[in-house]
């Protein structure tokens, strides 16, 4: 039980730091586009095995002690988390080419488990800046 919360703890934290904010105002489109999804899909399930992988060598400590842990531990696996990001980009980059009327608007992917809510030219622009910054280690290309 303690390992799944810690578990959503870590991926809850990630999310927040890579996704965009909800409080923007103007309208949200639905947009049902597999590629996409699919790249968001393999991103997040990644990222759920890595927190379930890293929050065990965490264990003790405050809850700095245990970020510090977890973020060592993240920083190992970013070869892998790495092409799964630039998929996910790339994915929208070329939705954005086939609908460019989406670039400045907030939109919904249809999603696994519901819609994602996603602000593309934030994600083209921070995905990778985010992750560098949040587990202070740099990916390789």
């Amino acid at each position: 039980m303690k390992l799944g919360l810690v578990t959503t703890f870590f991926f809850i934290a990630f999310i927040s730091m890579t996704a965009p904010s909800f409080a923007q105002s103007g309208d949200v489109i639905i947009v049902d586009d597999p590629a996409t999804k699919n790249a968001i899909i393999e991103f997040n399930n990644k990222m759920k095995d890595v927190g379930k992988s890293c929050a065990p060598t965490a264990k003790g400590g405050d809850m700095n002690e245990f970020m510090v842990k977890v973020n060592k531990c993240v920083c190992n696996h970013l070869s892998e988390i790495s092409p799964l990001l630039e998929t996910k980009i790339k994915a929208f980059s070329e939705l954005l080419k086939r609908k460019p009327e989406l670039a400045n608007q907030m939109i919904k992917i249809k999603g696994q488990f519901g819609n994602i809510v996603i602000r593309p030219e934030d994600l083209k622009k921070n995905a990778i800046n985010s992750l560098n910054k949040q587990y202070n280690c740099q990916m390789d290309k």
